[in-house]
């Protein structure tokens, strides 16, 4: 429940940031790639990557593209790869 919580707050942060970029580090590479933000108030949040190519724990610059508050999700692309090479 509390991670719910937490889920939608993020979320309601990532709204009033739509189309900006976030530092963050790819932690899953499997069909939808995720990416948990470093950087900011979103510290621990995840986004779900629009982008299918992705290098796991590669360090990237993820823009917001679209959020969904009731179910908690960030969705995200890639904008910059701050590190290419794991």
């Amino acid at each position: 429940m509390a991670w719910d919580f937490m889920d939608r707050k993020y979320a309601r942060y990532a709204a009033k940031h739509q189309g900006e970029a976030f530092k963050a580090r790819i932690t899953d590479d499997e069909r939808t790639p995720i990416a948990h933000f470093e950087e900011g108030l979103l510290i621990g949040a995840r986004a779900f990557l629009l982008d299918h190519d992705v290098d796991l724990f590669a360090d990237v610059k993820v823009e917001i593209v679209e959020v969904h508050i009731p179910a908690a999700k960030i969705i995200g692309k890639i904008s910059e790869w701050l590190e290419k090479d794991v």
